[in-house]
């Protein structure tokens, strides 16, 4: 949570997965990550449950690729970028204030990805050429 001195209010929920690095597959956070976190979540939880609905058939739609600057040094796209399509839909109409925006994150997208941005300001979707959601989002007050 931060909030500004003029009243502006900015909340965040992450989800953290810890990596084996022998297996790769996800283990458990280990107790120095709770001792350190911990306070700062004030007993909130984030679940994995992905939370979005699927894009309709009649969605407004556009192409869409990230930037060579969107990519970290190992290639991938920096979840950082991906709000850039959420600031995309809510450009052409007037923002609700206060903005609640959620975006999930469902497969990583490959740098050179032809994608296609489906929705509007109050949900949206990014897809491949196969219609695979990639990552999606929704607004409101």
């Amino acid at each position: 949570s931060v909030v500004g001195t003029d009243g502006g209010r900015c909340e965040s929920a992450v989800l953290w997965v810890a990596i084996d690095p022998e297996t790769g597959a996800p283990a458990r956070l280990p107790e120095s990550f709770h001792q350190a976190y911990d306070e700062a979540a004030a007993g909130r939880r984030v679940t994995a449950r992905l939370q979005h609905d699927a894009p309709p058939v009649d969605a407004p739609r556009l192409d869409w690729r990230f930037r060579a600057a969107d990519l970290d040094r190992l290639g991938h796209v920096n979840n950082a970028a991906y709000w850039a399509a959420v600031e995309e839909c809510l450009a052409p109409r007037p923002r609700p204030t206060p903005l609640r925006a959620e975006l999930e994150y469902r497969e990583p997208v490959p740098a050179d990805a032809s994608l296609h941005l489906v929705g509007d300001a109050a949900a949206g979707w990014l897809v491949d050429e196969s219609g695979a959601v990639k990552a999606s989002f929704r607004t409101g007050a």
